[in-house]
């Protein structure tokens, strides 16, 4: 990330915490809580006490610009890298494959390759939430919750080809909007075929009367040079007439073309004495308008947009998402606590202990990234999950307080539009845009907190947590043509390969609380202010991102029923 990027993130950070402390001094006066030291950051085994709604607003911005899954190890590579191509030919778009096949014929290079240049892409991401959630407290060990979170997301791409010019060696058709390019590949073509015709007549004239004038070269050498003729001039006519891609002038297609071309005319004139009726040379053209500029972004963002060239996606430019993420519901029951209401967290000697589960259910109210944009990233996962939580929480004394959060989330199964390709193979054709089943894999996540509190108002807290996702399953077999009109079967259960992942995070954060102030009458407002940030330590697996994070939550607690 560059210096601009870093100081744009801080400062964003800056405006965050101080949009928060202004809600923090607007907010209005509650009744007393029961007691609490300071909490930390991540999940613990605590609820929110009977009759309290506790209000949360939060900020996070996460920003990635490489992913783990591509390379061995732990290792990242940039989210660019997989379209960013050393050459791009048949093998990054199929729809090549026809002028590569009529190229080889016409230079009669047999190994000749087409390459439209090179391209570059760099994409730095971020994903920013506002997740807005409430929780009340039934009783002191039951609560419920609801959070909405607010997701925008952003993928800043930086997409170019042939810096440098080089590499290519075919371009789009100049004569597809140029009349006086077009008319002289006409031309070409009409002298080929007088020039066959020509030749077909003498072929004709020499097998009647074989002493004629150059009878005898005509009837040993002209079949073979005529179906040279109708070899080019058809060929010439599928690339030149046709494509929207033909040689770059001076490549060595182009050099071979106008080679073949000349040498032709030559036989025609020199060796057959073949001339047209003003006596001039059947075939006067030098050759075909050849490409005179390379591919730039532009071009090949609307060759990927052509329905022409199979793969009818969007333009690979910067794209930006916004909307509501995966809304969840869930409910909290603390099962087993040694601390009594007044010790809460901390205990003036001795060891506590306290445990809690929980459930929630995560709406699939999120969208995926788009099948036709291969750059953006959706608001959310788009499927249902069920998560089972445990939460417990080892209190040291007064200082230091532990907590160990498991978790595993049942992903349900559900259909949704994807394009069927393996991971090596970003662009592909629009045939493979195809609505299948899928099974997300399950996860499992452990999360462990250590909090060392400094006194009634400040904590500092570490957390290390592994995320576990098994393998996704898709199904869907479809039968279908590809861009040649050729029959083909594509099976979904490709998408499943690299799907498995592993995950490591840590973070680190500081807490400041006046709960446990407000209810000794030191402070006007109970609330928690969270400051943390994270880092990816290490990952496996495709479409893992290798992520910084900060996250700024404010918590206000505020009583409906009951009494303290």
């Amino acid at each position: 990330m560059n210096s601009f990027h870093r100081s744009s993130a801080v400062n964003r950070f800056s405006r965050r915490a101080t949009v928060l402390a202004i809600l923090v001094t607007s907010a209005t006066r509650v009744a007393a809580l029961p007691a609490q030291a300071v909490l930390g950051i991540g999940e613990d085994a605590t609820t929110v006490p009977r009759g309290v709604v506790r209000m949360r607003l939060a900020t996070s911005s996460t920003r990635f610009d490489s992913r783990y899954g591509l390379s061995s190890g732990d290792r990242s590579t940039a989210l660019g890298l997989p379209l960013s191509f050393d050459s791009i030919g048949v093998n990054q778009v199929p729809a090549l494959l026809p002028i590569r096949t009529a190229l080889r014929r016409v230079t009669g290079i047999s190994t000749l390759d087409v390459n439209l240049g090179r391209s570059v892409t760099r994409i730095d991401a971020t994903v920013q939430s506002f997740p807005l959630g409430v929780e009340l407290g039934l009783t002191d060990r039951l609560s419920i919750g609801m959070l909405v979170p607010i997701v925008r997301t952003r993928a800043e791409v930086s997409f170019n080809t042939n810096a440098t010019g080089e590499n290519a060696n075919i371009g789009l058709n100049p004569a597809l909007n140029n009349a006086t390019l077009r008319a002289q590949n006409d031309m070409l073509f009409a002298q080929l075929d007088a020039a066959a015709n020509a030749l077909a007549g003498s072929i004709s004239d020499c097998q009647l009367a074989p002493s004629g004038s150059n009878c005898s070269v005509i009837l040993e050498r002209g079949p073979a040079e005529l179906a040279n003729t109708e070899t080019l001039l058809s060929g010439l006519q599928q690339v030149y007439g046709t494509s929207i891609f033909v040689p770059t002038t001076g490549s060595t297609a182009d050099a071979s073309i106008r080679q073949n071309v000349q040498t032709l005319a030559s036989t025609y004139t020199d060796v057959f004495g073949l001339r047209d009726s003003q006596n001039q040379p059947l075939i006067a053209s030098s050759g075909p308008a050849s490409a005179r500029s390379i591919v730039g972004a532009s071009d090949l963002n609307s060759i990927l947009a052509n329905a022409e060239t199979g793969f009818g996606v969007e333009p690979i430019q910067t794209t930006t998402r916004t909307g509501v993420g995966d809304i969840e519901v869930g409910a909290k029951l603390q099962v087993f606590n040694t601390l009594s209401k007044k010790q809460r967290l901390t205990i003036r000697r001795g060891f506590g202990f306290r445990t809690a589960v929980s459930g929630v259910a995560r709406l699939g109210t999120g969208t995926l990234d788009s099948p036709d944009n291969l750059v953006d990233i959706g608001t959310g996962d788009g499927q249902n999950d069920i998560e089972a939580r445990s939460q417990s929480d080892f209190v040291f004394g007064r200082k230091f307080w532990l907590s160990v959060v498991g978790r595993y989330g049942w992903q349900l199964a559900g259909q949704t539009t994807l394009r069927v390709t393996d991971l090596t193979s970003p662009l592909f054709a629009a045939f493979g845009r195809r609505q299948v089943d899928r099974d997300p894999g399950d996860y499992m996540e452990l999360e462990v907190t250590p909090r060392f509190v400094l006194n009634d108002l400040f904590s500092i807290s570490g957390q290390y947590s592994y995320r576990r996702k098994e393998q996704d399953r898709h199904a869907g077999r479809f039968d279908t043509t590809d861009i040649f009109g050729d029959p083909i079967t594509i099976d979904a259960s490709i998408l499943d390969a690299g799907t498995e992942q592993r995950e490591s995070r840590v973070s680190a954060g500081v807490s400041y609380s006046t709960v446990a102030a407000h209810h000794l009458g030191r402070a006007r407002y109970p609330l928690e202010v969270f400051v943390q940030h994270v880092e990816s330590l290490s990952g496996s697996g495709a479409n893992v991102p290798k992520i910084r994070q900060q996250i700024v939550q404010l918590r206000l607690y505020m009583r409906i029923f009951g009494a303290p």
